[in-house]
């Protein structure tokens, strides 16, 4: 199933990162939204293996694709490296919601990242219901604003 939303995922990244090489640019962003940082991770290892075995096999001089989780067990020393530096993010509503979308202002990490978004992934959607629902979909619409804002000039 994780191949149905991230085959898509990795082309749209692996074509804006190689694009933007000649501007040495990041290239677009995509976040994949888990409704629980277990899920998250178990996902980025499988994702993990599936970039480096796309590197070994990548003949050109492109810089790899990076993906990285930010979640409440991500150290803080490391997540602006992984905002600054990843095309795709892994990560939680509460993440999203309590981590990211306050500081995007505060955080040069977080604005990038949010300004390079395009592409947001809900998996598990069937899980978003009652009060988690409608909690995931204001996170979302403020996730869309912030977004609009942070990638204007």
């Amino acid at each position: 199933q994780s191949l149905c939303f991230l085959l898509p995922v990795l082309a749209k990244a692996f074509i804006s990162l190689r694009q933007s090489q000649n501007c040495l640019k990041l290239g677009s962003a995509a976040i994949l939204l888990f409704p629980t940082k277990a899920l998250a991770q178990d996902q980025y290892s499988k994702l993990s293996l599936l970039l480096k075995s796309l590197q070994e096999n990548d003949n050109s001089r492109t810089a790899p694709l990076r993906a990285g989780v930010i979640d409440g067990d991500t150290p803080h020393s490391q997540r602006d490296e992984i905002a600054s530096e990843c095309q795709i993010i892994l990560t939680n509503p509460d993440t999203l919601h309590a981590a990211i979308l306050p500081n995007w202002n505060k955080k040069p990490s977080y604005q990038s990242l949010l300004s390079r978004l395009k592409t947001i992934v809900i998996d598990e959607a069937h899980v978003y219901e009652g009060a988690f629902g409608a909690h995931v979909s204001m996170v979302l619409a403020r996730l869309k604003r912030v977004c609009r804002v942070a990638s204007s000039p």
